[in-house]
C-alpha cells in the first residue's frame, strides 16, 4: 500500500503541549511504509517549549500561524466550554499545508492512533474537501444551514483534508466567515463553523477511524472499554474528561495511554 509522502498535522497551545507529545508517540507506535511527518501548527510557542517537545518526540515541523482572533475575525464562542485559541488552527490546515502534500490527516490531541492508519491516506474522498466520522454525540441540528445537507453532521477531531479541494473550495476562509457572523452562538465553534462551510463538501469515514468515547467513560468498566476499543485506529476523547485528569476511570484507555505517556521524562496524568 503506498499513498505517501504522509503527512500529519496536530494544533497545539501549552496547556496541551504533553498531550499532543502522547498522540505523535501514538501516531510513530505504527507501522508505516515511509515515515510520516509530523507537522504541530501553533501561534506562538515559547522556543523552550518547542525545545521541550522536540526533546519528547523527536524531529517535528513547527508550523507558527498568526492567531486567529487576532487576525480580525472573531471566532470565538461566548461561554462554550473547553474552547481554546489553539482548537481554531485546523481551519488552517489545508492552506498552510506542503506543496507536495495531496491529503493531509489532521488529529486533535486527544486522540490516540491504536492501529494502523496509513490506510486512510487511500481513501477516495471523491473531490470532496475532506473525510470525517459523523458525531456520535451530536446531531446538528442547531444549525440550521445544514439542514439538507445530505451527509449531516461530522465531528472534526479527525479531519482527512483533500488539499486541493479544500483550497478550491474556499474552505479556510468560508469556515472563518461564517464563525464570525456567528460569534458567541455556537456551541461548538469550530467543529460547527466547519461543517457549514464543508456542508455537501464531505465524505463519511468509517467509526474506527475516530471512535469517540466521550463523557460515557466514567460509566464504562473495564470490559465495556475494551468492547468500544475493538477494531478501532483512532479512539477520541471529547469533553473534559481526559487520560491525564484524576477522575479518568482505569482500564485499556488509560493504560494505552499511560503506555506512550511513560516514555516521556517526567510522565503525568
Amino acid at each position: 500500500m503506498t499513498a505517501g509522502p504522509f503527512y500529519i498535522v496536530l494544533a497545539c497551545d501549552e496547556a496541551y503541549l504533553r498531550p499532543t507529545a502522547v498522540t505523535i508517540r501514538s501516531i510513530t507506535a505504527q507501522p508505516w511504509s515511509s515515515p510520516p511527518t509530523i507537522m504541530v501548527m501553533h501561534s506562538g510557542l515559547p522556543d523552550n517549549r518547542v525545545a521541550m517537545l522536540r526533546n519528547w518526540v523527536g524531529p517535528v515541523e513547527m508550523v507558527r500561524v498568526a492567531p486567529i482572533k487576532g487576525s480580525g475575525r472573531a471566532v470565538g464562542a461566548r461561554g462554550a466550554r473547553h474552547v481554546s485559541e489553539a482548537m481554531y488552527l485546523k481551519i488552517a490546515v489545508p492552506d498552510h499545508s506542503p506543496g507536495d502534500a495531496e491529503k493531509v490527516l489532521y488529529l486533535d490531541s486527544d486522540t490516540l492512533v491504536t492501529g494502523p492508519v496509513e490506510e486512510l491516506f487511500t481513501t477516495d474522498l471523491a473531490g470532496k474537501c475532506l473525510g470525517a466520522v459523523q458525531d456520535r454525540f451530536v446531531n446538528g441540528t442547531h444549525l440550521p444551514e445544514i439542514e439538507r445537507s445530505d451527509t449531516g453532521y461530522f465531528n472534526s477531531g479527525v479531519l482527512l483534508f483533500d488539499v486541493e479541494a479544500a483550497r478550491r473550495h474556499g474552505l479556510g476562509e468560508r469556515t472563518l466567515a461564517y464563525a464570525e457572523r456567528k460569534y458567541g452562538t455556537l456551541p461548538y465553534p469550530d467543529q460547527d463553523a466547519l461543517n457549514v462551510a464543508a456542508a455537501d463538501c464531505w465524505t463519511p469515514l468509517e467509526s474506527r477511524w475516530n471512535r469517540m468515547l466521550g463523557e460515557g467513560i466514567k460509566a464504562r468498566g473495564s470490559a465495556e472499554q475494551h468492547n468500544e476499543m475493538s477494531g478501532a485506529r483512532i479512539i477520541h476523547l471529547p469533553g473534559p474528561t481526559k487520560p491525564w485528569s484524576d477522575d479518568f476511570p482505569a482500564g485499556p484507555i488509560l493504560d494505552e495511554y499511560m503506555k506512550h505517556s511513560a516514555s516521556i521524562p517526567d510522565p503525568k496524568r
